[in-house]
């Protein structure tokens, strides 16, 4: 006989993220797996996957994916840029939503993973930059039931964000680079404009630029580890 399933129920509607959370937080085995309920994915693909979990930490299922925007394709070649450069890692799909993966990934770095749509990436980032085994297999994908609530502005930029945010626990390095390049770059622009240079107003602008790029950074910090702290006081 099957084993029932347990329906989790919220008082309102608090994120996807949230909802996968609450799922795994009563489930009873080692091994998870999730997948959209949008009609996209097929769940028989799972037999596909289930052969690599005693090798891999994770087993992302990557779609194949024919109709996309040239703007949705620039988003998600920046997103997987990204990533290789924090954890240099191919990620075909990092934000697919039908996955396997070992339930300590979740457990260990649950105040970092996003409560919205970017769960699925973060999770994937996540796992990346703590060296999980992460393995990928292709899959189809259909059309969707419904409307999606996914806006690819909005979410890429909370998906950047916890990107960055990461980066700063797990290679702070890489983000210090970074910063150092922007910083360079942006010297140089004001420098080609004649606005940073000898004399007293050149001086006084490159000050200025200094001030400027350093009370950013601060200010991102600092707003990074306030939203870690709250997370880590709300914890159950």
């Amino acid at each position: 006989m099957p084993p029932e399933a347990i329906l989790v129920r919220h008082p309102k509607n608090t994120g996807y993220g949230r909802s996968l959370l609450s799922g795994i937080d009563r489930a009873s085995h080692d091994l998870i797996a999730i997948i959209d309920a949008d009609g996209t994915y097929d769940p028989r693909e799972f037999g596909e996957m289930l052969p690599l979990t005693g090798m891999y930490d994770m087993i992302i299922g990557a779609r194949r994916i024919e109709k996309q925007t040239v703007f949705v394709k620039a988003l998600r070649l920046l997103l997987r840029s990204i990533i290789f450069y924090f954890t240099s890692h191919r990620s075909p799909d990092p934000n697919s939503g039908m996955r396997i993966f070992r339930r300590d990934i979740v457990t260990s770095g649950r105040e970092l993973f996003s409560l919205k749509f970017s769960f699925s990436t973060s999770l994937t980032v996540y796992s990346c930059m703590t060296n999980r085994f992460v393995s990928y297999v292709p899959i189809s994908y259909g059309d969707r039931t419904g409307i999606s609530k996914v806006s690819h502005v909005r979410d890429s930029l909370r998906t950047f964000f916890l990107i960055l945010s990461m980066g700063l626990m797990f290679r702070p390095g890489h983000c210090i680079f970074a910063q150092t390049v922007l910083f360079l770059f942006g010297a140089a622009l004001l420098a080609s404009f004649g606005m940073i240079g000898p004399g007293f107003w050149g001086m006084a602008a490159g000050i200025t630029w200094i001030i400027l790029h350093l009370t950013v950074l601060a200010a991102f910090q600092a707003y990074i580890m306030s939203r870690l702290y709250e997370r880590l006081r709300d914890r159950p």
